[in-house]
């Protein structure tokens, strides 16, 4: 059973809701068969069932593609970071990729997954610049492949009351600013996210945000 409850305290979700570990483990070994991959990537959070046929899609509510599952299937899963646990077990991953904070797409967080149907996914590229040495348009399956990938079970706590354990797959962002090797002039990270209007209806009709989203981080830290 699923423990995430919207409700105002949220951080006093009882011990009878935790997911059981027996359904964890089994979700780790369907993994290991079928390949898997969270990376950070909103659209890729679980992929338990059955694959369809060709060219089809997988996950709770078919979201994942499933060329996308099968094209890192020999890197997933990822070993576990045992320094990155929670005695709460793991949310359901229906409800994990069924309620998401995308307000790209909408600030209605159970229709997320219905809107994401024309979202290109592939090709996917991010581009680097500024003051490194390495700067260019990076494939997102190069990136993927650029740090020793682990897996970490994260405790994320909402100010709007809701709460959720979710194992991501990744690596730290200190190993790949180390291959692209910045200058003594760098000093801070800045993440910018896609601006594409016309599949994510959230930014034509959000118009009090300013798009793209973007976060920032300073030098310190490798976690």
């Amino acid at each position: 059973m699923s423990f995430l409850k919207i409700k105002k305290a949220w951080d006093q979700i009882p011990s009878s809701q935790v997911t059981p570990e027996d359904s964890y483990v089994n979700r780790r070994r369907f993994f290991k068969q079928l390949g898997f991959t969270g990376m950070g990537l909103p659209l890729v959070a679980g992929c338990t069932e059955e694959i369809e046929e060709p060219g089809g899609s997988t996950g709770p509510y078919r979201q994942v593609p499933r060329f996308w599952v099968q094209q890192w299937e020999v890197l997933f899963p990822a070993a576990a970071n045992a320094r990155f646990k929670t005695e709460r077990g793991v949310t359901d991953e229906k409800i994990t990729t069924g309620y998401n904070n995308f307000y790209e797409f909408t600030t209605t967080k159970q229709r997320v997954k219905d809107l994401v149907e024309g979202f290109e996914v592939s090709p996917w590229k991010v581009e680097i610049k500024g003051a490194i040495e390495k700067t260019g348009s990076y494939d997102l399956d190069d990136l993927i492949r650029m740090g020793q990938l682990e897996e970490r079970l994260y405790h994320l706590r909402c100010v709007e009351a809701w709460s959720a354990n979710v194992p991501w797959t990744g690596y730290p962002l200190s190993q790949l600013i180390e291959q692209l090797n910045p200058s003594s002039d760098a000093r801070f990270v800045r993440f910018v996210t896609i601006l594409r209007p016309d599949q994510m209806p959230g930014q034509a009709g959000l118009q009090a945000y300013s798009w793209p989203y973007y976060e920032a981080l300073n030098g310190g830290g490798d976690e």
